[in-house]
């Protein structure tokens, strides 16, 4: 009887043995998920880096326009001061309508510029949010998960223990009775 008892009882202990290992191989899993997505954000934020770098290039690229557009401008207005100098007359209106057109012009190439950038800067801002939110939020979701299977184990090894316990207290019981009958 003693010995089906104590088969009994490594019985469980090699199930719980079992139970703790597979546990453990559950976790090892759920943290490879975990970084599979932060691969993946990673490869996302990278992205969103390119894209600013191609803004940004495309920001110099429309600041050299302006600029060459500037030069050109001071390079008619040498002309047309020269032109000027030898019929001033009709041309002092064009020349101001020239010039109010250029500086329309580089305006509306700045703020097109500048609209291009705030657009994908605020793209970028509003990426970063999304990402920070999706590994705060996976992060919490993964942990209450693991406090749940924690706290589910520890009740079901506490279950394990008491039984285990009234089972010995049983044995001893009947050992103490089974000395108590052999002395008497």
């Amino acid at each position: 009887m003693k010995d089906s008892q104590v088969r009994q009882l490594n019985v469980k202990i090699a199930a719980t043995e079992k139970y703790l290992e597979s546990l453990v191989a559950e976790n090892a899993d759920q943290y490879d998920q975990y970084q599979e997505a932060v691969a993946e954000n990673n490869v996302n934020i990278d992205r969103l880096r390119e894209d600013l770098g191609s803004v940004q290039k495309k920001h110099f690229e429309m600041e050299n326009i302006n600029e060459s557009l500037e030069q050109r401008i001071d390079q008619v207005k040498g002309q047309r001061d020269l032109s000027i100098k030898l019929t001033r007359a009709g041309l002092d209106n064009e020349l101001v309508a020239m010039k109010v057109d250029a500086k329309r012009t580089s305006q509306r190439l700045i703020n097109l510029l500048n609209n291009t950038e705030l657009s994908w800067e605020d793209k970028l801002t509003v990426k970063m949010r999304e990402l920070d939110d999706a590994m705060r939020q996976s992060s919490e979701e993964s942990i209450n998960k693991q406090v749940q299977n924690y706290m589910q184990q520890i009740r079901e090894m506490n279950k394990d223990i008491v039984q285990v316990t009234q089972e010995k207290e049983e044995i001893e019981s009947k050992m103490l009775q089974e000395v108590n009958d052999a002395e008497l």
